[in-house]
């Protein structure tokens, strides 16, 4: 997944969750833009959760799905 779509979901307007598919069929959900940040490169990103920090490639994000089953443009 390209940097410029996962910038356009934390920075929507009224931001809408959203999950993330991993290649290797891990999926995690994004509640809030809080819990995400980007790398200035956009090759990772990390996303907080309660405990657990995870930093992932950007290239090892399959498929994202906005909440309500809508997929980013």
């Amino acid at each position: 997944m390209n940097a410029e779509t996962l910038r356009g979901l934390v920075s929507a307007d009224p931001f809408h969750p959203f999950t993330l598919r991993l290649t290797n069929n891990r999926v995690i959900r994004v509640p809030h833009r809080s819990f995400v940040t980007i790398s200035g490169d956009g090759r990772s990103l990390t996303i907080f959760g309660t405990g657990a920090t995870d930093t992932i490639e950007t290239i090892l994000i399959s498929n994202c799905e906005v909440d309500g089953g809508k997929s980013p443009a």
